[in-house]
């Protein structure tokens, strides 16, 4: 699994200075290099806290600083503990960050992606990468799939991100959170049906089944795909494949799926 450095990320480079976003002074440079300092000791739930916190208030470089080190733990956007029903979707402010960061995600964990607008190269490179995402997001008037076909997005890709999404892509998202309720109820059930552990133990076994039930729809089933997901889920509990084959064969076994819900949209593509 492949992590990233927050000098490796879009606007955290030393060429972040050449995009205007961040101030020269050494004072400043200090302050940002003990604020990502900070952010990479923090424990992953109070980075979600403040992710979420920070975009609601439009917050643009606490949110790019944010999701810079969720890239380095490689976590995708999709983890990040946003949901398509959030409070603050739809304003143009955070709507403009939330793409913003699906392209950062994109840039740290595929370097060598090509969109298929020559003129979005920009985004490899730190000191357009803002001006490049600006340019292509064109104030809010186009649509999350009008940038999927811009950037290229595979429907993998696409499921990765949390707001640049082809409109199949949303809409399997959402019949997907309208499931899983039902779906971590049956798997909660058999855990506590079968297992004599102690509760916590228990309880532990039912969160990373959940997760891998998720990740699994998410890899159309597929082990190692869902292993990587579970990776980025996590920010970097690796899974062996074949430990992954046996839990979601288990848990399809649990909860008696019979058709998945990954079958809405095709699981590759542009």
């Amino acid at each position: 699994m492949m992590t990233f450095g927050t000098d490796d990320v879009p606007l955290f480079a030393e060429e972040r200075r050449a995009s205007g976003v961040f101030s020269e002074t050494e004072a400043e440079a200090d302050h940002h290099k003990r604020l990502l300092a900070a952010l990479a000791a923090a424990p992953l739930s109070r980075l979600k806290s403040l992710y979420e916190s920070q975009m609601a208030d439009a917050n643009e470089r606490a949110t790019l600083a944010l999701g810079a080190e969720f890239c380095r733990r490689g976590i995708a956007p999709c983890f990040r503990g946003i949901t398509h029903t959030w409070i603050f979707a739809g304003h143009p402010d955070t709507d403009r960050l939330l793409a913003i960061c699906d392209i950062q995600w994109i840039v740290a964990r595929y370097p060598k992606h090509k969109p298929a607008w020559k003129r979005l190269a920009g985004i490899h490179d730190p000191a357009l990468f803002l001006r490049t995402a600006d340019y292509v997001i064109w104030g809010g008037r186009r649509t999350p799939g009008q940038l999927s076909k811009a950037l290229n997005l595979t429907t993998d890709q696409q499921r990765e991100c949390q707001w640049i999404q082809r409109l199949d892509v949303s809409r399997w998202r959402e019949a997907l959170s309208k499931r899983a309720p039902a779906i971590q109820a049956r798997i909660a059930d058999a855990v506590r049906r079968n297992d004599r552990r102690d509760e916590p133990e228990q309880e532990a076994t039912i969160a990373r089944r959940c997760d891998l039930w998720l990740c699994a729809e998410m890899a159309n089933w597929k082990p190692q795909r869902t292993a990587d997901l579970y990776a980025m889920k996590t920010g970097g509990v690796v899974l062996a494949r074949n430990l992954v084959a046996k839990q979601i064969a288990k848990i399809r076994d649990s909860t008696r799926i019979n058709k998945k819900i990954s079958s809405i949209c095709p699981p590759d593509g542009t």
